[in-house]
């Protein structure tokens, strides 16, 4: 869709690909109603700067005016955000039709 901004993981999501990622995750967000969505169903490992990242850049769309939709569909992943208490603030879903329409609820 064009007016969103898909950030895809694959492999390992630790704290170096964080430090790499950091700067997209910044200016996907860095504008008026910014609508990103997160997809972590090639993502192999997670840890929490995962989760941290993730954080900020919900917050970043947030107070942006904006949404993000987050798929994710690996049960250890899903496992890892239920832990944290992050189910529920994610929302995580299955599909990019379904984060699409996540992010702009302003989720």
């Amino acid at each position: 869709m064009n007016d969103f901004t898909v950030i895809e993981f694959h492999g390992e999501i630790d704290l170096v690909a964080d430090l790499r990622v950091r700067a997209h995750v910044d200016a996907a967000t860095d504008t008026d109603q910014p609508r990103i969505v997160v997809d972590l169903r090639t993502a192999t490992f997670i840890d929490c700067s995962t989760l941290r990242m993730l954080c900020h850049a919900r917050k970043r769309a947030l107070d942006n005016r904006g949404g993000m939709g987050l798929v994710c569909t690996l049960p250890r992943h899903l496992g890892i955000l239920k832990a944290v208490r992050l189910t529920s603030v994610f929302g995580p879903v299955s599909t990019l039709e379904e984060a699409y329409a996540s992010a702009l609820r302003g989720a």
